[in-house]
């Protein structure tokens, strides 16, 4: 049995979170957010996913697709829409990506492809917050890593790992509707190239209710920790501004 050895490593920076000109204090950063604290507040309707944007390691542009977005809460309650679009990862190497959404529109560019959609009335949005996860299920050695996370370029975020299978996720909150977000990922392997969802990574942006999100969304000052904390909540300042088969 050949050993698979992959690793997922994103960058990610946040960058011009504005709504209407008006200026976003902070953004919070919760990195011991699990996958249980995700569906409890699912279940909870603490956080209401409005859009998704993912990738995959896929299958080498072959069938299934390696990008996609979906826009899981539409207006007048129509179903979720989506879009998809090949991607040929190579081992190693570094992908631009960003994300954002001007209050009508997503846009996910992934190394120079691009997938925009929808057409979204801003009063039918309250985003606040967002959620990365990085997941693998491969049952082989596994690495996943996400790394240099910057706000402004002056504030950095880094390593985040899981291994053998792990979901890790990163919860935001603290943006304003109208976001850009952008970074760098990597999909590593060592022997077998892993296919479908053994490397993946979604961004869920949606609305979060709990403590925190509210006293953002009320205006409410927050102390900012001393030092930035691996296991806790982060206060950072801010300036404004999935082995998926085809749709059946």
């Amino acid at each position: 049995m050949n050993t698979k050895k992959y690793l997922l490593s994103l960058s990610i920076a946040i960058s011009s979170l504005c709504v209407n000109h008006t200026i976003a204090s902070a953004a919070y950063l919760n990195s011991s957010y699990t996958k249980a604290d995700l569906n409890k507040d699912i279940a909870n309707k603490t956080f209401i996913e409005e859009f998704r944007a993912s990738s995959f390691i896929g299958d080498d542009g072959d069938v299934s697709y390696e990008l996609e977005i979906k826009n899981i809460i539409q207006p007048r309650n129509q179903p979720i829409s989506s879009k998809t679009e090949q991607f040929n990862w190579k081992n190693g190497e570094k992908i631009d990506f960003s994300l954002s959404f001007d209050g009508k529109n997503l846009t996910y560019t992934v190394g120079g492809v691009t997938l925009q959609k929808f057409n979204v009335l801003e009063s039918d949005l309250d985003i606040n917050g967002m959620v990365l996860s990085a997941t693998s299920t491969s049952t082989s050695a596994v690495d996943l890593a996400l790394t240099n996370i910057q706000i402004e370029g002056d504030v950095e975020y880094s390593d985040l790992f899981g291994k053998n299978g792990d979901t890790n996720l990163l919860k935001i909150t603290g943006i304003d509707q109208t976001f850009t977000l952008t970074g760098t990922q990597i999909f590593s392997w060592q022997g077998q190239r892993p296919v479908n969802f053994d490397l993946a990574y979604d961004i869920r942006v949606g609305t979060f209710s709990d403590p925190i999100a509210q006293a953002i969304t009320d205006d409410v000052e927050i102390p900012e920790p001393t030092s930035i904390s691996f296991f806790s909540l982060t206060v950072l300042g801010i300036a404004a501004s999935r082995r998926r088969s085809k749709n059946s």
